[in-house]
């Protein structure tokens, strides 16, 4: 997974700050949103970030692995 999402942040257009995280809690905050289901405000206290950066990160990742085609995460209507 590791090697996925950083091969998929290299081919990202690079603009803004970088990510306080590393690719490892990108990957776990994702798993767990997908486990869980908490809201972003509750998972971004958390985490130590604002709501709409861990919204985006999510969304960023698990589109990542999906597109991989080598996982089959749960569909949620998260878009």
């Amino acid at each position: 997974m590791i090697k996925i999402v950083k091969a998929e942040k290299i081919l990202q257009k690079k603009s803004g700050r970088p990510s306080k995280l590393c690719v490892e809690d990108q990957i776990l905050m994702t798993l767990y949103y997908l486990l869980e289901s908490p809201t972003f405000f509750h998972l971004g206290i958390k985490w130590g970030i604002n709501e709409s950066n861990f919204y985006r990160i999510v969304i960023r990742t698990d589109r990542a692995l999906i597109h991989s085609g080598l996982f089959s995460l749960p569909v949620k209507n998260i878009y």
